[in-house]
């Protein structure tokens, strides 16, 4: 009996060695530390700084924004759309980059020819393809819209000649400072009409008025002449040498300049 002793405590030592060993790789698959790489340090970074984005970050957010828009964009576009959370430079690199890795779509505008520009977009869905009933629909959604067209710019024709007459007539404010204007005038007129209608001015007749006007046309010909007359007489007297102040000074002709 006493030589099994020591192979009783020799298993228990073996279990709980086992036990051990089970704890500790249990403890280690559990807690098991993250491989941080350094896009994601960089992009982590540059969020928390307020800076442009960089790395996976800036990949995600030009995927979202491409997918969210669908429709093509360029580099410089997508960064500006964007309000500069991507550089100009950095989205054209992590577009090119998705672009060979799949993720996207892209295509240069002129192709391989010198000055070309890339745009690029995000991928179709092709798992939900369009049957032909769905084509046929389409266009006869496409061909209604086509028809109704002409009608719409017809409409906004009318509506933009509306616009621009209502925008050229007075504003209120303009209105108010006319009314103002015409009240003032025509208190004016009504005060010169009741002192026609007292008798306090004298009237005067629609022949007197001719005859009036004809005699200022009969005289002011007259002045014309006149003023020739001595303009050229002048003129002779200060050929012949009378100096004009002189002339003018024994004629007893004052300066009316």
């Amino acid at each position: 009996m006493a030589p099994r002793a020591p192979k009783s405590n020799q298993t228990s030592a073996s279990n709980t060695s086992s036990a051990k060993e089970s704890t500790i790789a249990v403890n280690s698959s559990s807690h098991k530390p993250e491989k941080v790489t350094k896009s994601s340090t960089s992009s982590s970074s540059s969020s928390s700084g307020g800076g442009p984005l960089t790395g996976n970050a800036a990949s995600e957010l030009i995927l979202e924004y491409l997918t969210q828009q669908n429709r093509p964009y360029s580099a410089t576009e997508i960064s500006a759309n964007l309000h500069n959370k991507v550089t100009k430079a950095n989205a054209d690199k992590i577009l090119k980059d998705m672009e060979k890795k799949g993720l996207i779509m892209g295509k240069a505008t002129k192709g391989d020819a010198k000055g070309s520009q890339w745009v690029f977009w995000c991928l179709q869905d092709s798992s939900t393809p369009s049957t032909p009933a769905d084509l046929a629909a389409m266009n006869s959604t496409i061909n209604n819209l086509r028809e109704t067209l002409p009608l719409l710019k017809t409409r906004q024709k009318e509506l933009s000649t509306r616009l621009n007459t209502v925008r050229s007539a007075p504003t209120t404010s303009e209105l108010r400072a006319l009314i103002r204007s015409l009240s003032v005038q025509r208190q004016e007129k009504e005060a010169r009409l009741a002192a026609l209608k007292d008798g306090s001015v004298e009237k005067v007749s629609k022949e007197e008025m001719e005859k009036t006007e004809g005699e200022w046309r009969v005289w002011e010909r007259a002045g014309r002449i006149r003023k020739k007359c001595f303009v050229e007489l002048e003129a002779t007297l200060v050929e012949a040498g009378i100096g004009k102040e002189e002339l003018w000074e024994k004629a007893g002709i004052e300066d009316v300049e």
